[in-house]
């Protein structure tokens, strides 16, 4: 085997692992990009379409006054939103009512503040 043969075939193999792994990294990153778009939208498309709310940040949301009847053409059944809450705050969350309208505290576990 010349040297030159040698250090040839290493180089080849060495670049085809550099674009080997070059790929596998490119590859890894656009599955979590589309992945965690994935995870944004299906959390836009539930907040947007069945409950109407806004995350203000992650630690804030501000909703319309809870419905606590069975309308069914409105948003935001107090049942849905508690459930949203406890689906994803669970015993991390208060609800301040700063509406003059009250509703039953022990909808929301008893975590409600009235504020007006």
């Amino acid at each position: 085997m010349e040297p030159s043969y040698g250090g040839g075939l290493f180089d080849m193999v060495k670049g085809g692992a550099g674009r080997l792994f070059s790929n596998l990294k490119d590859n890894l990153k656009d599955t979590l990009k589309d992945t965690s778009s994935r995870v944004i939208q299906s959390v836009a498309n539930y907040t947007k379409g069945d409950l109407d709310f806004t995350y203000v940040t992650s630690r804030i949301i501000v909703m319309s006054f809870p419905l606590d009847n069975v309308d069914i053409g409105f948003r935001n059944q107090v049942d849905d939103i508690r459930s949203f809450l406890d689906s994803r705050h669970l015993d991390h969350y208060t609800v301040y009512n700063l509406s003059p309208k009250s509703y039953r505290t022990a909808k929301f576990h008893s975590r409600v503040s009235e504020c007006s």
